[in-house]
């Protein structure tokens, strides 16, 4: 999902820990502003000296982020912000839809924050065997949580300059595994075996 532009950031599973989101526990926000500050006064003075190099302004724009994330992704990160309503549009209290519900309002409040790109990832749909019970399972968990992105990022007119693409790829040789396994038929491949289905918002 993109919203203006192409910058992507690290990869985080839903409900997994941030590394480094907390300040120690020892320092306060006015501390560690005051040290970034008079750390950034010293590189400037450095980089002066040094016109042309812009490595050190990319390093001092790095702990710039580094700051930002960490007081304001504590905040983002906690949905209970939202209303009830939005916590059941997007299933997030129950299962199966619990998980890619969380992560699919997860994105919507990234994009909110002016995130520029954000990647959700339902894994598990590598069905060899069975099939038709392994994607009604995975469609059973992003179905609702889909529908409520797209739903809520029009109505807070956010879905205009929002590109939302979903995507599935796989590649596989032309074979059949058994009855109730994938056919890999050589009409659906590219030449270079690998298969895609996508589809964009208009």
């Amino acid at each position: 999902m993109t919203n203006n532009s192409t910058h992507c950031g690290r990869n985080a599973k839903a409900g997994s820990r941030r590394e480094f989101l907390a300040r120690p526990a020892n320092l306060e926000t006015a501390q560690q502003r005051a040290v970034l500050d008079q750390l950034a006064n010293w590189n400037r003075r450095h980089a002066e000296a040094r016109p042309g190099d812009s490595r050190l302004e990319a390093r001092i724009a790095n702990y710039e982020l580094a700051f930002k994330m960490q007081t304001s992704a504590p905040e983002l990160m906690d949905v209970t912000y939202e209303t009830a309503a939005t916590q059941e549009l997007y299933g997030i209290q129950k299962e199966p839809t619990a998980r890619f519900g969380r992560m699919c309002l997860l994105a919507r409040r990234m994009v909110e924050r002016g995130v520029r790109c954000v990647q959700l990832v339902n894994n598990d749909w590598d069905g060899h065997g069975e099939c038709a019970a392994n994607h009604q399972a995975n469609a059973s968990r992003i179905d609702q949580p889909i529908a409520a992105l797209l739903t809520d990022l029009k109505q807070r007119c956010l879905l205009d300059s929002t590109l939302v693409v979903w995507c599935g790829e796989f590649g596989r040789t032309p074979v059949l595994q058994g009855n109730k396994g994938r056919p890999q038929s050589l009409r659906f491949q590219r030449l270079d075996g690998r298969r895609h289905s996508r589809w964009p918002n208009d």
